[in-house]
């Protein structure tokens, strides 16, 4: 069994930014199971770019300053 140290840096190094998950988005991809709490950090840099298209995000519960949240119908 893996010694308690060794997962817990696995688990460090695999930890990226919000914006370091948007530039890894292409187009045609879904997100799926973001926390509310992270979803902003993702979702605002990913609007921001203008060479992907047909991304899906799906998400349990949409944070009300998201810029999704108010998009007319």
């Amino acid at each position: 069994m893996p010694s308690d140290k060794n997962w817990r840096d696995k688990y460090r190094k695999k930890i990226i930014s919000g914006e370091e998950a948007a530039r890894n988005i292409r187009s045609g991809m879904s997100i799926q199971d973001i926390n509310s709490d992270e979803v902003l950090s993702i979702i605002n840099p990913l609007i921001q770019r203008q060479d992907i298209k047909d991304v899906t995000v799906y998400l349990g519960i949409m944070p009300s300053d998201s810029p999704f949240a108010h998009q007319p119908a």
